[in-house]
Order: C-alpha cells, then structure tokens, then sequence
C-alpha cells in the first residue's frame, strides 16, 4: 500500500512540478481547454490550463478530469464465462444482462508538445501522462424474475470497485475542425499504455491488477462542397474512417476495462464501438474495430453552426476472448441523421443492421437508437 501511495504522490508532483518557476506565456488564444462529455444520466468536464510552457512555441496543458453518472450496463456473459447469446431457458434476455453502476471519475495529468502544427495551431506530436481514480458500484435488483448475469459471475469487482492506474502515451494530431461547413479534414493517431497494479491501492474495493495497451486512429477526407464561399454550408460531404485495437493482461482485468476501448477518450466496446450489437456486449481482453463513415452536411438551419446530417456506415470488428478459446469478426451497416448545436455536442438518431450475429433478444434490426455527438 506504501508503494502505491508512493505512485499516486510521484504523479501529482510530477504535474505540480511542470509548473514551478515557468514563466506565464503572452498567447492570444484562451489559456483554458473545455473538453466536455454527456451521458444519458450523468457528465464528464475536462479542463486545460495552457498557460505555462516548458518549452518555447510548444503546448504544456494541465489537465484535469471530473465526472460521474448513472448508468445502465450491459453484461453477457454467462456464470462459466462464455458468451450469452439469449438462451431464454435460463436467463431473460429482456432484464438479465443488464444492471444498474453509479460511478464517478477524477483525472490529473499533462500533455506535452513534442512538435507543433501551425495548420491547426496546436500540438502536432504530443507526449501525455495522467493519474487515473475512478470508482464504481454495481446495484443488483433482487426484485428482478430472473437473476442479473453480472451478479451470477466471479469477477473480482462483481460488486464495484476503486481503481488507480497510470496512463501515458503519444499523440500525432493533424485533424482540422475549423472548416465553417464542418468538413473535417486530416489524421490523429494515438497509442497509450494504462498500468492499474494491484499495490496502486487497487484492492481497497473490489481488485484490479491489469496493463492495457491500445492504439487508435482515425482519418477524414472532404469530397465536394457544393458552395465553398458561402458563409453558412449548403451542401457538403465528407469521408471518415477509424481503428482501434485494445489488448489487456493481468491478474484482474476489472469489468470497466474489459467492456470498452481504451485511450484518452475511453468507448464502450466492442457493442457500441461496433454499431448495431448491444452496448458492451463481447467484452474481451482482445477487441478490435473499423468504422468506415459517409457524412453529409445539411443546410445550416438559422445559425451556421447549427447543421442537420446524414451519416451512412459501415463497421467490422474482431473480439477474442481468450480463456475460453471464443472468436469471431462482426460486421453491420445502417444510417443515420444527426444535428450538430453550436458546436457544443450533437445528437444523432440511427437505425442499425448487424449483418454477422444475431440480437440477445432476436432478429438483425435496430430501428431506433440515440447517440450524443457523431461516433468519432
């Protein structure tokens, strides 16, 4: 427990350090960074201070994370760890993979410029450190027919847990968001490592012993506009596409890592990150993921920043489980129409077509489906 108190305090004088007898910087840009994020019930806030530099004509932002929420988690796996795929005979497909987490999250770090991009004016290749806590607490309902499969298994944080961990990694950012039509143009490019050692204070609730290691990048392309001069879009269409590989190991692979894609930006997976299967459905220690996206922006409608789309998609994935020797790709398509407002979040309605497996509850359609901000 020393030593993990040891890690926590090295992190936060480290971030502390960075900022000691740095002089303040004449910049004309905002010294602060708002990174925010919604969940159905629930947020998360990032805030950067770039007002220090280490050093010149190169970023240093201090980062700080909160947020929490409650949410409803999906969980389909059976109490033998396979995978469940909606056997009605034992488990209501309807109720039992789901369950109830309360959590929240804390988050201090820094992000250092290594190289600087003069087309968007920031970091182009970037180093990051942060300090990760998060805590979570699972609510079985013992009301429910049948039993929840969560609270069926074995996992070491069945009922919750308090995570620490270290993240790190590199970033190449050339992703231009400045376009008024909102036609993003360039590549981001990211691989980290996150390290939750048992010592780390990681058995006080619950026990987490993992590394995680997870590359990411994604990519848009402009194909036409329809009237370039205009200051409000008419009529524009563009092309994205993203990857991402995720592969843990360790004693204790706690639930919140198994069920998503790593990074600086963490997403539900493989369900989710691949469109169409249920959230957080195929939780692996080995997942990977391709979103291939066609976008076209609508006129604006009042304010040029408020503009309505269509996104067509296709996806593919591959998931492994591992111990239990289960693989597979999946593949879905489907579209969408979303609303970007003010450039502050979007909502997106979607209908989706899983093409490789069937639904826990039956059939290969999703007629309706809502997601907060474009997929990536």
């Amino acid at each position: 427990m020393k030593k993990g108190l040891l890690c926590v305090t090295a992190v936060l004088l480290f971030g502390i350090g960075m900022v000691i007898n740095l002089n303040a910087i004449e910049d004309t840009r905002d010294p602060l960074v708002f990174d925010p994020g919604l969940r159905i019930w629930g947020a998360d806030l990032g805030i950067g201070f770039r007002g220090v530099r280490m050093f010149p004509d190169l970023d240093t932002i201090l980062w700080f994370y909160i947020g929490g929420g409650y949410e409803n988690v999906g969980y389909y796996l059976t109490p033998d760890g396979n995978p469940y795929d909606g056997d009605e005979s034992v488990y209501d497909p309807e109720t039992s993979p789901f369950y109830w987490r309360v959590g929240g999250r804390f988050d201090i770090g820094i992000a250092q410029g290594i190289t600087w991009n003069s087309v968007i004016n920031q970091n182009g290749l970037e180093f990051f450190l942060f300090y990760r806590l998060r805590y979570d607490l699972h609510l079985e309902d013992e009301e429910a027919g049948k039993p929840q499969l969560m609270f069926q298994a074995l996992h070491a944080d069945q009922e919750g847990l308090f995570q620490n961990s270290l993240f790190a990694g590199i970033s190449w950012n050339d992703l231009d968001s400045s376009h008024p039509h909102h036609l993003k143009s360039g590549t981001y490019v990211e691989a980290s490592v996150e390290w939750g050692p048992e010592f780390m204070l990681n058995n006080i609730f619950g026990v987490a012993d993992f590394l995680r290691i997870n590359i990411l990048g994604k990519a848009f392309l402009p194909l036409w506009d329809l009237d370039p001069q205009y200051p409000a879009n008419v009529l524009s269409m563009y092309l994205g596409i993203k990857f991402s590989l995720d592969y843990t190991f360790g004693n204790n692979i706690p639930l919140n890592v198994l069920n998503t894609f790593g990074g600086r930006k963490v997403m539900p997976g493989l369900g989710f990150a691949l469109r169409g299967y249920e959230d957080y459905r195929f939780s692996t220690p080995l997942k990977a993921v391709a979103n291939l996206e066609l976008r076209t922006n609508l006129p604006a409608i009042m304010f040029p920043n408020v503009i309505p789309g269509i996104v067509v998609y296709f996806d593919a994935g591959y998931y492994n489980f591992i111990a239990v020797e289960e693989q597979d790709f999946l593949f879905s398509t489907g579209a969408g129409i979303f609303l970007n407002i003010f450039d502050i979040t979007s909502i997106t309605f979607y209908t989706h077509f899983p093409l490789s497996r069937e639904l826990v509850t039956g059939g290969y359609w999703v007629p309706f489906a809502v997601e907060f901000d474009l997929h990536f």
